[in-house]
């Protein structure tokens, strides 16, 4: 069987054993009913939580947008489109500014990702090292338990 088929069977595995101690076995109706309305409110408070952040990150943009048409960082006249600008409107300069910028970023986010892979492989390889050593112990364990034990009736 290969390690990639036993390291699924073991997550199945683990997360059944987790549901399991999870749900309690036996629960009155009346309690069923009460957690999965306390369920249904957890979700809904974390829902609308999620929904404030993203209309303060709206709220956000639309202030400082406002700001910048207010102190003329972005042109009112209709001439220019909305928000288009044309190629002869952009200063060379800050369009390499900006493109190394971005270069910068991306070589930064890029060794981050690198050296997170690392780890991830080095815990990997650790996490397949116990497997092994469990496989090993619970062999050792079976071959234990199968031996007869040595009665005699004399």
């Amino acid at each position: 069987m290969p390690i990639e088929r036993k390291l699924q069977l073991a997550e199945k595995a683990n997360e059944i054993y987790r549901e399991q101690k999870r749900e309690p076995t036996y629960t009155p109706f009346f309690f069923f009913d009460f957690f999965q309305k306390k369920k249904k409110v957890k979700f809904l408070q974390y829902h609308l939580n999620d929904i404030r952040t993203i209309v303060q990150e709206k709220d956000n943009i639309i202030e400082n947008l406002t700001l910048r048409y207010d102190l003329g960082l972005l042109p009112k006249d209709k001439a220019y489109g909305a928000d288009m600008i044309t190629s002869d409107k952009i200063n060379d300069k800050e369009l390499r500014m900006k493109a190394e910028g971005l270069a910068h970023c991306t070589i930064l986010e890029n060794f981050e990702l690198r050296e997170l892979v690392g780890d991830l492989k080095g815990e990997n390889v650790y996490l397949i090292g116990q497997i092994h050593q469990l496989e090993k112990h619970n062999k050792q364990k079976s071959a234990r338990q199968a031996k007869p034990a040595n009665i005699s009736f004399e």
